[in-house]
């Protein structure tokens, strides 16, 4: 009696082999597709500190043009002035101070160091010394895409027109009183302060910054 032997398909031999070939094909596609955006992802890192130059330059900014404004509603002529600062509570309080003791002096004023001596008592506060963002997009804002096989990619956004504006606002307000009776001579009303740094983009690639944060004259050329 014969012996009867079973022989596996050659296809079926090679079976794993093909499997992993069609694996490493498809893993290698993957790699292939994303390698374009993978080369158009940038990150660049701009500060070691714990805000950047940009940020701080939009609050000091908005700082000094909120503090002009304070010096401007002194009464004219000039007077010795006592600056009360108990209530002035603000980011980056101590250059805010800074800025409105040299508008105070820029327009004529003295400051001293008690009430006694002095003929106002003007009073600062501060209402806002931050930082906004906005941003206008036309196109697709940037998103993940899973890639099989691959794990998943953050894509750009792409931007047909993009406006991204970061803009520092500052609000500051004074009463003056009368050093020897305490009665009110003048209120400021709140004064404010702006300033801005934008990015613009059109059609994906054509981009320009604006901003007035430094003079043009002492800008790094």
């Amino acid at each position: 009696m014969g012996t009867h032997r079973s022989h596996a398909s050659p296809f079926l031999n090679r079976l794993p082999i093909m499997i992993r070939g069609k694996t490493r094909a498809r893993t290698f596609i993957a790699l292939i597709a994303a390698l374009p955006i993978l080369c158009g992802c940038v990150i660049e890192r701009q500060t070691d500190t714990a805000r950047t130059a940009t940020e701080e330059l939009l609050i000091s900014a908005a700082t000094d043009r909120a503090a002009e404004e304070i010096g401007r509603k002194m009464p004219p002529g000039g007077a010795k002035i006592f600056l009360e600062t108990s209530d002035f509570d603000a980011l980056d309080g101590k250059y805010a101070l800074g800025s409105i003791r040299d508008a105070l002096l820029r327009h004529g004023n003295a400051l001293v160091d008690k009430k006694e001596a002095a003929d106002l008592v003007v009073e600062v506060r501060s209402g806002a010394l931050s930082i906004d963002n906005r941003e206008t997009l036309v196109g697709i804002p940037s998103y993940t895409v899973p890639i099989p096989l691959a794990g998943q990619i953050n894509l750009p956004k792409i931007a047909f027109y993009d406006d991204t504006t970061l803009q520092g606002v500052a609000k500051f307000a004074a009463t003056g009183t009368d050093a020897k009776t305490g009665s009110m001579v003048l209120s400021s009303a709140p004064q404010y302060g702006y300033a801005h740094k934008s990015k613009h983009t059109v059609l994906l690639f054509i981009s320009w910054i604006s901003d007035d944060l430094i003079p043009d004259a002492q800008k790094d050329p």
